[in-house]
């Protein structure tokens, strides 16, 4: 929904990828009571790599908690950063299309996963 006025072309498109990413790390925050934490920090704090000591859980294995974790993480170093941090105009309509469908495809992981305190 943020990412939407940037594919009907009122925006450039590196605007869809900064917005995906920043929903991402606003939900994560949110679900894992992240206070101030941003980036890559904030996603260990809510995905920790050991399941059992994470404040979010995704169903599943371990091994797919962990996943998720490093994807999340790998987002956040790859494509937040750099959104975020300087002007980046290298993306293509379908890349930015790419990028947005699968931070929500992530959302919907981590909408299912379990919430410790």
């Amino acid at each position: 929904e943020r990412c939407a006025d940037v594919f009907s072309g009122k925006g450039p498109l590196v605007g869809a990828i900064n917005q995906a990413t920043l929903v991402l790390e606003d939900r994560l925050r949110t679900i894992g009571n992240g206070g101030d934490k941003v980036g890559a920090p904030l996603v260990s704090y809510v995905l920790a790599n050991e399941q059992a000591k994470s404040r979010v859980q995704i169903k599943g294995s371990a091994e797919e908690h962990e996943g998720i974790g490093h994807i999340c993480r790998g987002l956040v170093l790859a494509f937040r950063n750099p959104t975020h941090h300087k002007v980046a105009d290298s993306y293509s309509r379908e890349d930015a299309l790419k990028v947005c469908a699968f931070i929500d495809t992530l959302l919907s992981v981590i909408e299912s996963a379990t919430v410790h305190p």
